[in-house]
């Protein structure tokens, strides 16, 4: 079975705002979102952002995430009485609320200085922030990292 390699249109509105001028290489696909390595645009102080584009509720790896929708308010009342009844209307609100909950996570993380990816830009239902890692690849998960234990700090003792 072979690997369709084409940039999501998902990412069309970062090409067109000026934010990535190519989409390079698929860094990882998975049950809930395919995130891209993309050229950045210089004018966004960057040489390479990631685009993580989730994919739509019926195509996830789970069927039940209502524990991550709870707690979000919609304000709108048509929109919420369709998520409520879950019409197609309804999943379109559900589908766009994720990534834009998503999306202001991940800001807000970054504004009180924790160590995520920065966020660029938030367009449907993709994502653009900071590429973590180079050109020969992205930097390792944290589950695969082994912490080496803190060295000693050299004691001056004065006698």
């Amino acid at each position: 079975m072979e690997t369709d390699t084409r940039p999501d249109s998902s990412l069309e509105p970062f090409l067109a705002e000026g934010l990535i001028t190519d989409v390079l290489n698929i860094i990882k696909s998975g049950k809930e979102a395919t995130v891209y390595c993309c050229e950045a645009h210089p004018r966004t102080g960057a040489d390479l952002l990631g685009a993580e584009v989730y994919r739509p509720p019926q195509f996830r790896g789970f069927r039940n995430d209502s524990l991550y929708q709870e707690g979000r308010v919609i304000l709108d009342r048509r929109a919420r009485r369709a998520f409520k009844s879950k019409t197609r209307m309804g999943r379109a609100v559900q589908f766009a609320l994720w990534s834009a909950h998503e999306f202001d996570a991940l800001r807000l993380l970054h504004s009180v200085g924790a160590d995520v990816p920065r966020p660029l830009s938030q367009a449907g239902a993709a994502i653009l922030m900071e590429y973590v890692g180079d050109e020969d690849g992205v930097a390792p998960m944290l589950n695969r990292v082994s912490p080496t234990a803190p060295r000693p700090l050299a004691s001056s003792s004065a006698s």
